[in-house]
This record gives C-alpha cells, structure tokens and sequence, in this order.
C-alpha cells in the first residue's frame, strides 16, 4: 500500500509539474502577443520572458530531481530530502551571516527555506520547501 501512495503521489506531483509547465508557456505565448501588439515594450517583454524561462527552468528541474528520487527508492530519498534540507538551512545561514544566527536571521533563513505553506479550513496543512520537489501533507485533526 505504500509503494502505491507513493506511485500516486508521484503521479500527481508530476501533473502538478506539467500543469505549471503548460502555464508559463501558455504566459509566454501572452507576452509575445503583447509584444507584438505593441502593448509592451521590448524591455518588459524580455524581462517577462526571462523570469518566464527561470520558473520553467526551475520547475523542469524539480521534475527530473522528482523522477530521479522516485526511481532510487525509499530510504535513499529520505536521505537525500535531509541532505536537500541541510543544503538549504546551510545556503540560508551563508546568506545571514554565518553560525552566529540572531532570531531576525532565522526568520531570514526560514523564508529561505520554504516556498509557500497552505492552510486548509479542514485543518490541513501542505508545505512547499524551495529547491525540493516535494510537498509535504499535514493532518491535523
């Protein structure tokens, strides 16, 4: 039953994957639209285009890393989520300064950290940490 939840998850994060990916292309479309339009000028459209690049980028990355992780099995991926983990406090703690951390540095390196935390009325929780392509499901019932 594991190996199936996971095999699920997995497919739904690689959907969630290709539905971003659909939309920034479909945004890029938009831009060059409006580019050529005349509805922006060629500095904001290269400056869209560019961040559009960066998330697809990003995103395409997460999938590989995604499918490479699912492929390893289950311990090694938790052994690479702690390595991912550290890697990111690690970076946060270089851009605040170093060991020496004060409280206002930690929030720094927790906005480092995660990329979006969901709340849901039904008292569940998703967690997103940046650079990880997972999602993390919390119950709190």
């Amino acid at each position: 039953e594991a190996k199936n939840n996971s095999q699920q998850n997995w497919k739904k994060e690689q959907q969630r994957f290709q539905q971003e990916l659909i939309q920034l292309r479909k945004k890029k479309t938009k831009a060059l639209d409006a580019y050529l339009s005349l509805v922006i000028s060629e500095e904001d459209f290269q400056m869209i285009i560019q961040e559009y690049n960066e998330k697809i980028e990003e995103i395409t990355l997460r999938l590989k890393k995604t499918e490479e992780l699912f492929a390893t099995g289950r311990e090694k991926v938790q052994e690479q989520i702690a390595k991912d983990i550290w890697n990111v406090v690690e970076y946060g703690k270089a851009e605040c300064g170093g060991d020496d951390v004060t409280q206002l540095q930690e929030e720094s390196i927790f906005a480092h950290l995660v990329e979006s935390i969901l709340v849901y009325p039904n008292k569940r929780i998703e967690l997103s940490l940046k650079g990880l392509p997972y999602i993390w499901h919390y119950d709190l019932r």
